[in-house]
């Protein structure tokens, strides 16, 4: 749960493919049961780092573009 909402693991379209400097990364969508926030987080068991937020309730939007 994130805001009082549940998510659930969504399938990846070709246009919703996170790339970072350019490569396409390896993430989880995470679809939220109001049917417009959404999640990506890096598929690392390890690290699960949220990489972009769409239709954030709590804030600003978040979208990582690259890392150096």
């Amino acid at each position: 749960d994130f805001d009082m909402q549940s998510f659930a693991v969504g399938e990846l379209k070709e246009d919703q493919q996170l790339k970072l400097n350019g490569k396409p990364v390896d993430a989880l969508l995470l679809q939220g049961e109001n049917g417009s926030t959404r999640i990506w987080l890096l598929n690392n068991p390890s690290f699960p780092a949220i990489l972009k937020i769409e239709g954030n309730t709590m804030g600003p939007d978040l979208e990582l573009r690259s890392i150096e």
